[in-house]
């Protein structure tokens, strides 16, 4: 199998992606970007990351595919169902499952999670809402679930622009 790599260079940092010929197998963020080797694939992945940063993108559809056990593959599809703009608690991905009292097993599962971004990991919150883990900071957390609100705020002020306020 052939691997592929490529950066994405966020506006909260560089982005690791590698791939292989039909599939996006990791991003992640990183710190020390080294060698590029784009494809098809990484070069799907970089313009659907850039139109998610420009607040014009709320759903992934680049192709991927995950290694994990059975049990996080199913937690990362509960995530995959997060709405862009929303959040869900520990808990509520525990019930979601049909596995209400594993959230910490639930939490376990998020945190190897090999997609950032395509899979919202970034989605969920503790029980109070308190932002709590994220495997690259919870203040990258809070800067992807600030931009998912303020660009799903913009895109509704554009589609109701008599619901909201004028700006003067």
């Amino acid at each position: 199998m052939n691997l592929y790599q490529d950066y994405y260079f966020s506006p909260i940092g560089p982005m690791e992606i590698l791939a292989s010929d039909t599939h996006v197998r990791h991003i992640r963020f990183s710190t020390t970007p080294s060698h590029q080797r784009p494809n098809e694939q990484t070069d799907h992945c970089i313009r659907e990351l850039t139109d998610y940063f420009a607040g014009t993108l709320t759903q992934f559809t680049v192709s991927i595919h995950m290694r994990g056990t059975p049990f996080q593959q199913e937690v990362w599809k509960a995530l995959a169902s997060i709405p862009y703009g929303d959040t869900r608690t520990y808990q509520q991905i525990a019930a979601l499952i049909g596995r209400e009292n594993a959230y910490r097993a639930v939490g376990q599962a998020i945190s190897h999670n090999p997609l950032a971004l395509v899979i919202p990991c970034h989605r969920v919150v503790g029980k109070t809402g308190k932002l709590t883990g994220f495997a690259w900071g919870v203040e990258r957390k809070k800067q992807l679930l600030d931009h998912e609100a303020q660009s799903r705020y913009v895109s509704l002020r554009n589609v109701f622009p008599s619901s909201f306020p004028s700006e003067k």
